[in-house]
C-alpha cells in the first residue's frame, strides 16, 4: 500500500509542476534569454522525473521486478538529467564567471557520465540497486553515493547564490537567497530520502524547491518586467500589447482621446483602423492605414525586432508609430507585438529648423547652395515633368558697386535681386542662391507664361529702389525642357548658364561705359567654357576668341576649316565611341547649315571627350550671332566641361 502512496505524490507532484508552470511546453525563442532556455529544460527533466516515480510505485506495488528494475534505471537516469540541467539554470542566473561556470557545469556532466556508466554496471553486478525474485527493491553502496554527491553539489550551489547575493541590489538579493533556500530544501530532501529509500522524499523535495522557485524568481522577475513596462509607458502616448492570433489588446497606456475612442469589445483590427483614422491628418491617413494593418503586419516583420514609421496626427503632431516584436512563431512571423505611439513633434520641428538653416541663404532667405546640389544635382536624373525650365540670374556690375560703395551696398543689392526673385518667379517653383550674385531659379510652369512671367520680373527689377542704391540690373538666361527633351536637369543648367553670360555680355557691350565690367563679363566667360570660337558655316571658317593652345594641335584634329576641325576632332578618338556617331551628324556641315537656316537660334551637342584622367562629359552650344544671315550663317560655339 505504501508503493501506492509513493505513485500518489509523484501523481500530486505532476499535477502541481503542470499547474506552476503551465507554459513549459512552449518552445523557448531561438537565441533567447539563456536563463529562460535552461530553467525550460529543467523543468522538462522534472516532469519527465515524476513520471518515473509514478510508474515506480505502481511496479513495486505489483511486484513486478522486471518492470520495476527497468523503471528504476529509468528513473535514475532521470534525475541525474535533471541535475545537468539544474546546474545550466544556475550557472545561467547567477551570471557566473567562466571559471566557476566551467567547474559546476563540468561537475553536472561528470555526475550524469558516472551514473549512467554505474547503471551500465549495476546489469551485471548490483552496486547501484537490484530487485529480487519476489520483487523487492534494495539500494546498493553507489546509490547513497550519488545522493552525498548531489548534497555536496546543492550546499555548493547554496554558498555560491549567498556570496553573490551579498554583492547584488535588494531585488536581485532576494532572487539569489531563493535559490539559497532551493538548495537548501534539496539538501535536506536528499538526506532524508537516503534513510528512507522506499519514501518520495526527493519528489517533494523537487515539488517544493521548484514552487519557491516559480513564486519568488519566476514570478518575481514578471512582475519587474512589467513594472517596467509600465514605467516605459509613461514615455509614449499609447503602448499596447497586441495579439495577432487571437486579435485582441492588452493597454499599458493611452491617452485620453485614445482611450474614448478604443473599443475593447471589438478585435485589435478592427480598433486600431478605427483609432487610426480618428487620431491621424488626412494627409498621411492612407499611409498611417497601410503601415498599422494588422493583417499584414506579420508578414512584414518577417525576423524583424522592430519597425516604424511617422505620421502627423491630430493632437499631438508629428508622432512616431513603433511595432515592437514579442513573441514570434518558428517561421519567424510575429505572433504577439506591442504597439507603442510617441510624440515627436519639438523633435521634428527642431529638425525643420536645423534643415532650414542648413539649407537657407542666411542673407536672402532663398535655397543655398548645398539645398540646390541635393535637389538638382544629387541624381542628375532627366526632368520627368513637361513644363520644367531652368532660369540662371547674375546680378550685373555687383563688383563695381562693392568696390565705389563698399560691401554693404553689394549686399543690398544681391538681398534686392532675391526679393524680385520671391515676388515674382516664387509662386512658380524654387529659388537658389548658388554664389556671391549667382541664383537659379527651377520654375514648373506652362511654357507660353515664361515670357510673361520674365516681363513682370524686369519690371520687379527696374522698379526697386534701395537704401544705398538707386537701381539694380540683372541677366538671365533660360531653357525648356522642350528645347533638350533628353537633357539632365545639370545639362539644362548649363544651357541656361550659357545664355545668361551671352546676354551679360551684350548688356556691358549695350551700355558702353562699363568697361572693367565688360571686362569682367568677358573673363567670366573664358573661365566658364573651354572653348569660344566665332564661326561662319557660309565660309567654312572660324575664328578663335578663347581656347588653349594645346588643343591646336593635329592629334586633335585642328584644321584650317571648322568642318574639317570637329570632324578630325571626333574620328582622332577624342569624342568617346559609344557618342562618335551623333557628334559627327551634329556637326556635319551641311546638317548645320539646315538647322539654322529653319530659323533655329541654338544647337546644343552632348558628348564625352578624352582627357589625361578619362572622358569627361562636355556640352557645346552653337548660337547665332547679332550679324547672323541666311547668306552670312554667323555663330559662336562655345565648349563647356559639365561633368561634376
Amino acid at each position: 500500500m505504501e508503493s501506492l502512496y509513493y505513485s500518489a505524490v509523484g501523481f500530486i507532484a505532476v499535477i502541481v509542476h503542470l499547474i506552476i508552470n503551465h507554459n513549459m511546453f512552449s518552445r523557448p525563442k531561438r537565441g533567447g534569454d539563456s536563463t529562460v532556455v535552461y530553467f525550460h529544460f529543467y523543468l522538462v527533466s522534472i516532469l519527465f522525473y515524476y513520471i518515473t516515480d509514478i510508474f515506480w510505485g505502481i511496479f513495486d506495488y505489483a511486484k513486478d521486478a522486471k518492470f520495476l528494475y527497468i523503471d528504476t534505471v529509468i528513473y535514475y537516469v532521470a534525475m541525474a538529467f535533471s541535475v545537468v540541467c539544474c546546474c545550466s539554470y544556475i550557472i545561467a542566473f547567477l551570471k557566473l564567471n567562466k571559471k566557476f561556470g566551467k567547474i559546476l557545469r563540468t561537475f553536472g556532466l561528470c555526475f550524469f557520465i558516472a551514473e549512467f556508466i554505474a547503471l551500465i554496471i549495476n546489469f551485471f553486478t548490483p552496486i547501484f540497486f537490484f530487485v529480487d525474485e519476489s520483487g523487492n527493491y534494495h539500494t546498493g553502496a553507489y546509490c547513497h553515493f550519488a545522493l552525498i554527491i548531489q548534497v555536496i553539489m546543492f550546499a555548493v550551489i547554496t554558498l555560491i547564490s549567498f556570496v553573490v547575493a551579498l554583492r547584488k541590489s535588494a531585488m536581485t538579493n532576494r532572487r539569489n537567497i531563493t535559490i539559497c533556500l532551493f538548495g537548501f530544501v534539496m539538501i535536506v530532501s536528499i538526506i532524508v530520502q537516503g534513510f528512507f529509500p522506499l519514501l518520495p522524499f526527493y519528489s517533494v523535495g523537487l515539488m517544493v524547491g521548484i514552487c519557491i522557485l516559480h513564486v519568488f524568481v519566476q514570478e518575481d522577475e514578471k512582475n519587474e518586467h512589467l513594472e517596467v513596462l509600465d514605467s516605459l509607458a509613461e514615455v509614449f502616448y499609447s503602448m499596447n500589447v497586441i495579439d495577432l492570433v487571437d486579435d485582441s489588446v492588452i493597454e499599458f497606456h493611452a491617452k485620453n482621446e485614445v482611450k474614448a475612442i478604443a473599443n475593447h469589445k471589438n478585435g485589435a483590427v478592427d480598433m486600431m483602423r478605427k483609432v487610426i483614422q480618428a487620431v491621424t491628418k488626412e494627409e498621411c491617413l492612407e499611409d498611417a492605414l497601410a503601415f498599422t494593418d494588422l493583417t499584414t503586419v506579420a508578414q512584414r516583420m518577417v525576423n524583424k525586432k522592430i519597425i516604424s514609421g511617422e505620421f502627423i496626427g491630430k493632437h499631438v503632431g508629428w508622432f512616431l508609430a513603433c511595432f515592437i516584436t514579442l513573441e514570434s512563431d518558428e517561421s519567424g512571423k510575429p505572433t504577439k507585438v506591442i504597439y507603442t505611439t510617441r510624440d515627436i513633434d519639438d523633435i521634428k520641428q527642431h529638425e525643420k529648423k536645423l534643415i532650414y538653416k542648413t539649407k537657407t541663404d542666411e542673407m536672402t532667405g532663398l535655397n543655398n547652395r548645398r539645398a540646390y546640389e541635393d535637389d538638382i544635382y544629387a541624381h542628375d536624373d532627366t526632368p520627368t515633368e513637361d513644363e520644367f525650365i531652368y532660369v540662371s540670374i547674375d546680378v550685373n556690375g555687383l563688383k563695381v558697386v562693392n568696390d565705389t560703395k563698399g560691401h554693404l551696398a553689394g549686399d543690398e543689392l544681391i538681398v534686392g535681386a532675391s526679393q524680385c526673385m520671391k515676388d515674382v518667379l516664387g509662386p512658380y517653383g524654387s529659388l537658389y542662391r548658388i554664389g556671391g550674385d549667382e541664383f537659379v531659379a527651377i520654375l514648373l510652369t506652362n511654357t507660353s507664361r515664361i515670357l510673361e512671367i520674365l516681363s513682370d520680373f524686369d519690371l520687379a527689377i527696374s522698379n526697386w529702389k534701395g537704401e544705398l542704391i538707386d537701381g539694380i540690373s540683372v541677366s538671365y538666361g533660360w531653357v525648356n525642357k522642350q528645347e533638350a527633351p533628353s537633357a539632365s536637369t545639370r545639362e539644362l543648367g548649363a544651357i541656361a548658364e550659357a545664355r545668361m553670360y551671352e546676354a551679360k555680355t551684350a548688356h556691358y557691350r549695350k551700355i558702353g561705359v562699363d568697361r572693367r565690367g565688360q571686362q569682367d563679363a568677358h573673363k567670366a566667360l573664358c573661365e566658364l567654357y573651354t572653348k569660344i570660337l566665332k564661326i561662319n558655316l557660309t565660309e567654312d571658317s572660324y575664328q578663335i576668341i578663347n581656347m588653349d593652345t594645346s588643343e591646336q594641335t593635329s592629334e586633335k584634329g585642328f584644321s584650317d576649316s571648322i568642318s574639317e576641325w570637329l570632324s578630325s576632332f571626333g574620328k582622332s578618338g577624342q569624342v568617346h565611341p559609344e557618342d562618335l556617331e551623333e557628334y559627327l551628324r551634329l556637326t556635319e556641315l551641311s546638317f548645320m547649315q539646315d538647322y539654322f537656316r529653319k530659323k533655329k537660334n541654338s544647337l546644343h551637342i552632348f558628348y564625352r571627350r578624352k582627357y589625361e584622367d578619362g572622358f569627361k562629359q562636355v556640352m557645346m552650344e552653337i548660337v547665332t550671332a547679332n550679324d547672323y544671315a541666311d547668306n552670312n550663317q554667323s555663330l559662336f560655339l562655345y565648349v563647356k566641361d559639365i561633368d561634376v
